[in-house]
């Protein structure tokens, strides 16, 4: 989790709105102390799939987490079909 966080200049704070958790969750979870539920690996696991299949984010990018749908990304995947 700290690995896709650090790759898109996220907060613990802004990952865990993304994942539906929060922030104590969220360093619980970077820590392992705690498991992902199903809910949470699905995002997290929608994120690497979109990172490594060519969706290119930029660290200067912003990541609206107001959005309702994540943008598609170059090989045509949604985060939001993912999960």
């Amino acid at each position: 989790m700290k690995k896709i966080r650090e790759h898109l200049s996220l907060s613990q704070t802004d990952m865990s709105k993304l994942i539906r958790s929060n922030k104590t969750t969220a360093n619980l979870h970077e820590k392992g102390n705690r498991l992902l539920n199903s809910k949470e690996l699905r995002m997290l696991t929608g994120m690497e799939i979109l990172m490594t299949h060519g969706a290119e984010t930029h660290r200067h990018e912003k990541i609206n987490l107001n959005e309702q749908e994540a943008p598609a990304s170059p090989s045509g995947l949604q985060l939001n079909e993912l999960c």
